[in-house]
């Protein structure tokens, strides 16, 4: 009888600490998410329960040569707590200035407080700012109904100057700003709302006339080391701080191909037409800088032009050809020009020097550069879609444009737009102009940008951003005015005495498939280059493992999440700069995908050798990865380091050499940097003092499991103890054996 009460109140117990478990586990798995904690092994993991560290993407600090600093930073630790603002951005700014806080904030509220307190510069705006520990932004649905209201009048970063005029269309330009003593944080989704919930504790305790050490502290450490000790009196530039080793130059490379491929044996005199998109923009978060109207949505374009006119160029001879064309996604604009400023030079270097030796010496005939043109309803309102001509040559460019608009329907219009360009790469080739040129900068902006969210964190999702119709129309318009320089006057039937097209010339159907395949490339967040089919064919290669996991059923992803067009930061110059393992995802994809595009091969292309090598002349294996062999193109993608020639890089000890300039150029080089910084950095929320930290909800989960564990392994110990061995009889031993 002792026997059995014993098993049923075993039984009993484990049924206890099962049903205990089943009803925290919804909290615990809760607060596990909110701290990115997932076992509880050691001190550190439970101390990291109590004070979880907040996710996202951090705001961090740039140096340039002239000793400019853009981004955020803290001199020491700091500790204050937690307070949200008014999520509506109607801000009690008196409240700012009573006692150090750490602030968090909506878009739209983030807004507010940067144009209050670092925009003016009275009395207010300086006891803000010292008041001010941190600021952590929450992460918001760009297009959801229940978050409309916390986006309301914000537009912040490059979307808030217009890209023609220099005008402001709302906001600040924070991209630009230097926030040193004033941390800043995009947070995730689940950051967010663990903050919401410890910043709502803190408004009870704060109406319950509690004390600071019963509420949520957050404490920031956002320590640059590239600023020193005294980063906010004396900051250093940046080739001070490349000569410390604290921090790395901002760059990468861009990518050019041509129509036709580039012959190192046959040298050509002919001008070329260079086609020009960004890669890459600045952001005031650095990893979450999705850009996608603001960049992709051009570079989209730029690849879609590339493929529809591969059908008419790769049957064209040398002689047919006018003047060449250059297809180019250049890297680091937003730092100087930097991308364009060094293929510049390249091209007007002599062919023995230059990295382009190809196109040394050969002038520009026409740069066309393709801006900002998603078009999509979600700003444009409804609006008849049009693209517009903006630069110094709007009246020749617009002639040759209107030789067959009158002639064919395009649902996108084009229209002349303004003559000074603000954000354009075009003055980088001053040198290398032609007699004859032609400049112009085409995007969806007329005089201000027409997308508020462009540039800023929220420029993301393809439904948002980009109406694939316009921009295959766009596409289809764009081909034919290249065609009209390009295509040399002859008795073909691809172009005539006044530049008129022919229809068959081109390969509409490409273009716009090209633009429906790599907007799930580039902006959708349902596929990305690791789940679009061009992406698996040419790169194979993960670039986001957790995707999915950050899908809402509205299709919002957290910007925190997809990739970000932040520029390289770079660690060193490889010794073969065509190398592929170097190189971002995102610039190997464009060298690929363009490789193909400007291909004169056949339809037929042969296999890649083992070691990725092709044995045709002027051939180049595209796509070889762990999965696909590669096939051979005859075409000449190029990587073009996207660095001032100031700077170079000692491989015997893997450090920075600043040289002194050799010309204008170089003179006046800003020389971008990012700060290096410890690998702790960021924001911990810190737990209120006091015995209600210890009952908490998740608290009294984790100690009731825990308690009842203890017992219920010391009860199974006891009785184990009060179990007397015995030796088995005969015919026990015998049944074993059976």
């Amino acid at each position: 009888m002792s026997r059995r009460r014993d098993a049923i109140g075993k039984r009993a117990l484990h049924a206890c600490v099962v049903f205990i478990a089943c009803a925290c586990a919804p909290a615990l798995a809760r607060q596990c998410d909110e701290t990115n904690v997932t076992s509880f092994r050691r001190w550190a993991d439970l101390r990291a329960f109590l004070n979880p560290k907040m996710r996202g993407a951090p705001c961090v600090v740039r140096l340039n040569v002239r000793g400019d600093v853009r981004g955020c930073s803290n001199d020491r630790v700091e500790r204050a707590p937690l307070m949200r603002v008014d999520p509506l951005g109607d801000v009690d700014f008196t409240a700012l200035t009573r006692a150090p806080r750490v602030l968090l904030a909506t878009p739209a509220a983030w807004q507010k407080v940067l144009e209050r307190a670092y925009v003016k510069d009275d009395e207010m705006a300086r006891e803000i700012r010292a008041n001010v520990k941190g600021v952590l932004v929450e992460s918001v649905h760009p297009t959801g109904e229940a978050d409309k209201a916390l986006l309301k009048g914000f537009s912040l970063g490059p979307a808030a100057r217009a890209n023609t005029t220099g005008g402001r269309t709302g906001g600040i330009d924070a991209v630009k700003m230097d926030f040193r003593g004033t941390p800043m944080m995009l947070l995730d989704t689940s950051s967010t709302h663990a903050a919401r919930i410890r910043a709502m504790a803190n408004a009870r305790a704060m109406q319950e006339n509690k004390g600071e050490k019963h509420m949520w502290r957050a404490e920031v450490d956002m320590r640059m080391t590239s600023l020193g000790k005294q980063p906010t009196i004396a900051p250093p530039s940046s080739e001070s701080c490349l000569k410390a080793n604290t921090c790395l130059p901002v760059g990468g490379y861009s990518v050019l191909a041509t129509m036709p491929p580039l012959n190192r044996d046959v040298a050509s005199t002919k001008s070329i037409v260079l086609v020009v998109a960004r890669m890459d923009a600045d952001g005031v978060f650095r990893d979450a800088t999705p850009a996608t109207n603001a960049r992709m949505s051009g570079l989209i374009a730029l690849m879609a032009v590339a493929k529809s006119l591969q059908k008419a160029f790769s049957s064209l001879t040398e002689d047919d050809f006018a003047h060449h064309v250059a297809f180019v996604a250049l890297s680091g604009e937003d730092f100087g020009n930097i991308g364009s400023q060094r293929l510049a030079r390249e091209l007007a270097a002599d062919a023995a020097e230059s990295l382009l030796p190809e196109l040394a010496g050969r002038k520009l005939r026409a740069v066309i550069e393709l801006g900002p043109m998603g078009m999509s309803n979600s700003f444009e309102a409804g609006k008849m879609p049009a693209l517009f001509v903006h630069g110094p040559h709007i009246d020749e460019v617009s002639k040759k444009i209107s030789q067959y608009a009158d002639t064919y329907e395009f649902d996108v219009t084009f229209k002349k737009g303004m003559a000074k360009i603000l954000d354009s790469s075009e003055p980088s080739f001053e040198s290398v102009r032609g007699l004859a040129y032609d400049a112009v900068y085409i995007s969806e902006d007329r005089d201000q940008a027409s997308d508020p969210l462009s540039g800023t964190h929220l420029d993301v999702g393809v439904s948002r951003s980009i109406d694939v119709d316009r921009m295959g129309d766009a596409v289809r318009s764009i081909a034919r005015l290249i065609g009209t320089y390009a295509f040399r006057n002859t008795n073909s039937s691809y172009a005539t005495h006044d530049g008129d097209i022919v229809a068959n010339t081109f390969d509409d159907a490409a273009g716009r498939a090209t633009v429906i395949e790599l907007s799930k490339c580039l902006a959708d967040q349902r596929y990305g280059l690791d789940k679009c089919s061009s992406g698996l064919r040419l790169i194979n290669e993960k670039t986001v493992s957790t995707l999915g996991e950050y899908i809402a059923s509205d299709g919002y992803v957290d910007p925190t999440h997809e990739p970000s067009r932040y520029p390289d930061v770079l660690v060193g110059i490889p010794r073969s700069v065509q190398a592929h393992n170097d190189k971002k995802t995102l610039a190997r994809f464009v060298w690929s995908y363009l490789a193909e595009a400007t291909s004169m091969s056949s339809t037929t292309s042969k296999m890649c050798e083992l070691d990725g090598s092709c044995r045709g002349q002027g051939e180049v294996c595209v796509g070889k990865n762990t999965a696909n062999a590669g096939t051979c193109h005859k075409s000449s993608p190029r990587y073009i380091l996207a660095l001032s020639s100031r700077l170079g890089y000692d491989h015997r000890d893997g450090s920075w050499i600043v040289k002194e300039p050799k010309d204008d150029d170089e003179r006046i080089a800003p020389l971008w940097t990012e700060s290096n910084w410890a690998p702790g950095v960021g924001f911990t929320m810190i737990a209120p003092a006091g015995e209600g930290n210890y009952f908490s909800q998740n608290m009294i989960a984790v100690y009731a499991v825990g308690a009842l564990a203890f017992v219920a392994i010391l009860h199974a110990c006891i009785g184990r103890k009060k179990t007397t061995a015995r030796r088995g009889t005969d015919a026990e031993r015998e049944g074993l054996l059976q």
